[in-house]
């Protein structure tokens, strides 16, 4: 793995474990109704990759997405940040 790799997956390593301390106590649910339960949800969809890292070129992909996803959880976009995270977790079921 060369440098900018590790550095990409301490990010998300990051970003995974701030999302699973502030949901720690959230429950899933089918549709997201806070900010908390949808980035959880998507804590979800990306677990896999912790245990198999994604080749830099699909990281950077992946990161990208993840960020579109986080964005619309913010500004509480349930339903756009549900459609974004389908594609992530297509994106990561190719891998």
């Amino acid at each position: 793995m060369t440098a900018q790799t590790n550095t990409a997956l301490r990010g998300i390593t990051t970003w995974v474990a701030t999302v699973g301390i502030a949901a720690a106590a959230i429950t899933g649910a089918a549709q997201a109704e806070t900010t908390e339960d949808c980035l959880k949800q998507t804590f979800e969809v990306i677990a896999p990759i912790q245990k198999t890292p994604p080749a830099e070129d699909k990281l950077a992909t992946i990161e990208k997405q993840m960020e579109k996803v986080e964005a619309h959880c913010d500004a509480k976009e349930f339903d756009q940040a549900a459609t974004e995270r389908t594609v992530l977790k297509d994106m990561i079921a190719k891998l």
